[in-house]
């Protein structure tokens, strides 16, 4: 086989190759945060205080992280709850928790709102309230 033929056939496979690369890369699947394992178990609390003393290290630390969250409800709107007045989590479905109950969740922390003061979880499931 003649070389300029060999040297297209290698310049092919590695275009497809990087291709296939950078497929895979850009199109990861989702998260499913219900199904990750927690990072943390946390009272509200607790997270609010470390970002409140630290913002950087609590970033370093909790930001993008599944965590388990624990505090009381202060305020309640269809699918979003504050807990312990600073921390605004958003469920992806409807709650049947009310203001005043002990609440349980898993989900993301996407960072704290320094305009609003309130850390801030996406993707939320309720594991428990009483």
């Amino acid at each position: 086989m003649p070389i300029k033929k060999r040297i297209l056939y290698v310049l092919l496979l590695l275009t497809f190759s990087g291709g296939f690369i950078a497929y895979t890369y850009l199109y990861k699947p989702h998260r499913t945060i219900e199904k990750e394992t927690a990072k943390f178990e946390l009272k509200a609390k607790k997270i609010i205080r470390s970002f409140l003393d630290d913002q950087e290290l609590a970033n370093d630390t909790y930001l993008n992280q599944t965590l388990i969250i624990t505090g009381n409800i202060t305020e309640i709107d269809q699918n979003t709850i504050i807990v312990d007045d600073q921390l605004y989590a958003r469920f992806g479905e409807p709650l049947t928790a009310k203001e005043g109950h002990t609440v349980r969740f898993k989900g993301r922390c996407i960072g704290y709102d320094d305009l609003l003061e309130e850390l801030r979880f996406d993707q939320c499931h309720l594991l428990e309230h009483h």
